[in-house]
């Protein structure tokens, strides 16, 4: 069991966390653009529906195999807690599950963190597309602070209050 501390633990669970992270946060853009690029192009989507009746694929497409990486992170911790609850506690084995089940959790916090991120600068990036710039386009193009208003160069931020209307 030592191996999933290992595995988690120090450089090698870094870059894990950062490979999972970059993974999961581009997840959805990828899937946009395989949609977009299969609608487009005849041939790509004909090589991969040959692929996809493989029998390896068990009657799943691509679309279908790429949030298999995040539905596998956010059962290992379940997996080990599982794991602790059958292991005698007086022993090394029951505290390499103990850490695996710490790091597992917090390689999971990373990546639904790093995956809000990449949501939210999508967001913005939408916000930036639909912007009725027409009229800052008719001001001074002197004034240079309002000649290019750029959205995704910030966080979104929501605040949300709880007022009672009366």
């Amino acid at each position: 069991m030592w191996y999933f501390c290992f595995q988690f633990d120090g450089e090698k669970g870094e870059v894990f966390k950062e490979a999972a992270a970059k993974f999961c946060a581009r997840q959805q853009i990828g899937l946009e653009h395989l949609r977009e690029r299969r609608r487009k192009d005849n041939k790509f989507n004909a090589f991969l529906l040959e692929a996809e009746s493989n029998r390896a694929c068990r009657r799943l497409g691509i679309k279908d195999m790429i949030p298999n990486g995040m539905q596998r992170l956010t059962k290992y911790p379940l997996i080990f807690e599982n794991l602790c609850d059958c292991t005698p506690q007086d022993t090394q084995e029951y505290k390499h599950i103990q850490r695996a089940v710490e790091l597992s959790k917090e390689i999971l916090h990373h990546v639904n963190a790093a995956k809000r991120e990449a949501e939210d600068q999508e967001k913005l990036n939408d916000i930036q597309k639909h912007l009725d710039k027409s009229a800052l386009d008719r001001m001074d193009k002197s004034d240079s602070a309002f000649t290019e208003l750029k959205v995704c160069s910030r966080r979104l931020f929501f605040l949300l209050m709880n007022r009672r209307v009366s």
